[in-house]
């Protein structure tokens, strides 16, 4: 089952366009004439984006189209997902918004098109289509008929876009996006109690991309798929710098009085252990250092938590002991101290005492796991050989840490000899992963047959030359994890690395005009894009309308050019070593020679000027030395 055509009367910025969403089948709406035609195209291979050849196994996925939605900043490439993820997904509710959409599954091809879009005249029939009529009021309609359709394909959106767009995920639509796992994360911690609401979402969601690559890690048995990244085998953790201590407003001690006491108490305990640091050599200074960082976190939240949720009973800043004793026995008479003052107050609140209970368990792994073989710099090592042990102990850690931490990190993960660009591709397969059946087992999130794969700009944040191989890997690595699903994948971009991967067909390109978002069809417009040079498309205009520079560059290249034709003769002659240094600047050769020849025309007249006075000077010494010799000669013949 595919999606073929979508055409919009208008939505957002769509008015009366329609989307070629398949390479074989070209449609086209003729809305006046009430017209629907079909031909085939002529450039179309079967299975172009099938890859099976290439050695995979016969029991996973395949690629059924790629389709690429290209566009400039604003001219609306977003919004077509928009329309298939609100009212195209099952469970969504139907299609609301007038429009012709187009399915092909095993035995139908339907047409769904509003009533007020009619389609009386057309040769779809003879492609084997039928119509279904709608309108937004047909609630019938929307459960019964469109349902059959929708209810048998899954829908997958994928972004790492962050811009606090709102996001949601309903009936056969998962949503891996960074804008909903941002909160969904968090929502899924507040279910489980391992969190409050007053915990950092970004931080909730830095640790559960953590644990989702961790999982794709240690899962991910494909053998016959070289990914293009290779997987870390260690990560590190290290500890975040400690916070300053904070001054109490005194004008505010009043009324945080108890702020005041946490934080004092977290002064002095901050001064004695930093003590024992100087005092302290080798494995111990690094669990002082953790644990230090761990206790320091914790006290600095408590002070800044719900003044009300804080015993009246809580230790004072007299009341740290013992003094003499050593690091460990410091750290945990007194927070056995801290929390018997919430149990002996019976502060009603469960967070806070499982929050206390957290950070003992952190305090005993970072005793018990650190030893001289797992620590390299001040830093922990935890190996990710997939033994099943080393890979249960990070696991292990991150539990611990999610218990452990307030408001702010203590602790900073890393992937050990992974780039930027290799953690975001890391990112990008463990989401996809967490949604293939081994994953999903025992939840009611299985893929149906159908999956269509919707990504909004993919490739951003990646060099280019990750961004090259971006549309390759998803290609072959989405059906080894899909298991027998047929994928259609739909991307947006505006890069022209993408579009090179694609043939004409299968692109759909997308102006901004002043009367809107103008769809132009890539195989009607004859560009030639499949295996083009990416230096030709970007000077293509769809691209690059006002050159192929940088506008700091085209600005001061502009500077340079007026300065040449408006200066005197005189004047660029005394500036010319400048000028020239300026124009040797410039890389683009025929630019460069360009403006060099005209500064050699405006200083034409000068060099004539400038030779002529320096034949005159020669003359004038030559007369010069003429004129002594004489004279040496007629004092000579005096003599």
């Amino acid at each position: 089952m595919t999606l073929l055509y979508i055409w919009l009367d208008n939505y957002g910025s769509f008015q009366k366009q329609g989307f070629q969403l398949d390479s074989k089948l070209r449609f086209h709406y003729n809305h006046d004439n009430r017209e629907l035609n079909i031909q085939n195209n002529d450039h179309y291979i079967p299975d172009f984006f099938d890859l099976q050849r290439r050695g995979s196994m016969e029991e996973n996925g395949k690629i059924a189209n790629v389709t690429g939605i290209i566009g400039k900043n604003g001219a609306g490439k977003t919004t077509l997902l928009d329309f298939i993820k609100e009212q195209l997904v099952h469970g969504a509710g139907g299609i609301q918004d007038k429009a012709i959409v187009v399915f092909q599954t095993k035995n139908d091809r339907v047409i769904f098109h509003h009533v007020d879009l009619p389609i009386e005249i057309g040769n779809y029939k003879e492609f084997g289509f039928y119509l279904k009529s709608y309108d937004e009021f047909d609630f019938s309609f929307n459960l019964i008929n469109y349902s059959k359709i929708s209810s048998h394909i899954s829908y997958i959106f994928f972004s790492n876009i962050f811009d606090a767009k709102r996001e949601i995920q309903r009936g056969n639509l998962m949503n891996i996006s960074t804008n909903f796992l941002v909160k969904q994360d968090k929502l899924d911690a507040l279910e489980t109690h391992i969190r409050d609401s007053n915990f950092s979402e970004t931080e909730i969601f830095r640790l559960a991309e953590i644990n989702r690559k961790l999982n794709f890690i240690h899962n991910y048995k494909v053998s016959d798929l070289q990914l293009p990244i290779k997987l870390p085998s260690q990560v590190t953790v290290g500890v975040n710098g400690i916070f300053p201590t904070e001054a109490v407003d005194e004008k505010k001690k009043s009324i945080n009085v108890l702020k005041e006491r946490v934080l004092s108490f977290r002064g002095k305990m901050k001064v004695m252990l930093s003590e024992k640091n100087f005092k302290t050599a080798g494995i111990e200074k690094v669990k002082l250092a953790f644990s230090h960082a761990l206790i320091d976190s914790f006290l600095y939240d408590l002070a800044n938590y719900r003044e009300t949720s804080i015993p009246k009973s809580f230790p004072k800043e007299s009341g740290i002991e013992p003094q003499n004793a050593d690091w460990r026995s410091l750290i945990v008479r007194n927070l056995e101290q801290i929390r018997s003052s919430f149990v002996g107050e019976k502060v009603a609140n469960r967070d806070l005492i499982r929050w206390m209970d957290g950070v003992q368990e952190m305090l005993d792994f970072f005793d018990n796991y650190i030893n001289e073989n797992n620590i390299d710099d001040g830093q922990l090592l935890m190996p990710l050989n997939t033994n099943g042990r080393s890979e249960n102990i990070m696991k292990h850690l991150l539990e611990k840490y999610k218990k452990a931490m307030g408001f702010t990190p203590f602790l900073n993960f890393d992937w050990r000899g992974l780039s930027s660009g290799e953690k975001a591709m890391l990112g990008t397969y463990a989401r996809f992963f967490r949604l293939s059946d081994e994953q999903e087992r025992a939840t009611n999130l299985h893929l149906q047959d159908q999956v269509i794969v919707l990504i909004d700009e993919g490739e951003l944040y990646l060099h280019p030359e990750w961004q090259k191989g971006f549309l390759l890997s998803l290609i072959e690595f989405l059906p080894s994890i899909y298991k027998g699903r047929t994928i259609q994948i739909i991307i947006t971009s505006n890069s022209p690395i993408v579009v090179s991967d694609l043939p004409a067909a299968n692109l759909i390109l997308i102006d901004k005009t002043e009367k809107g978002s103008r769809v132009i069809d890539g195989l009607v417009d004859n560009k030639q894009t499949f295996a083009a040079n990416i230096h030709t498309l970007m000077s293509d205009a769809f691209f690059m309308n006002t050159g192929m520079i940088g506008d700091f560059a085209r600005y001061k290249v502009n500077q340079l050019v007026n300065r040449v034709m408006t200066g005197t003769s005189a004047l660029l002659w005394e500036d010319r070593l400048e000028l020239e240094t300026w124009i040797n600047l410039i890389g683009e050769s025929v630019l460069r020679s360009k403006i060099r020849h005209m500064l050699q025309e405006k200083l034409s007249n000068q060099y004539m000027y400038e030779e002529a006075n320096q034949r005159l000077y020669t003359l004038v010494q030559k007369l010069q030395n003429d004129l002594e010799e004489l004279k040496k000669d007629t004092r000579h013949d005096q003599n």
